[in-house]
């Protein structure tokens, strides 16, 4: 069990000296192209469904 909570800790401090392993940072390394276009669409989206749901109502 120390083991494991020595390894937990590693981890954790690995990804607060360097950023390249912090899990926001892979994902806009990933998704770079996209991302905001991405977002952006799904903002849409949301939006449509709300406006959607309140003429429901």
């Amino acid at each position: 069990m120390l083991y494991e909570i020595r390894e937990i800790l590693r981890f954790q401090k690995d990804k607060f000296l360097n950023a390249e392993n912090r899990y926001a940072w892979k994902v806009r390394r990933l998704y770079s192209d996209t991302f905001a276009a991405k977002g952006l669409e799904l903002a849409k989206e949301r939006q449509a469904r709300i406006l959607q749901e309140k003429e429901l109502l």
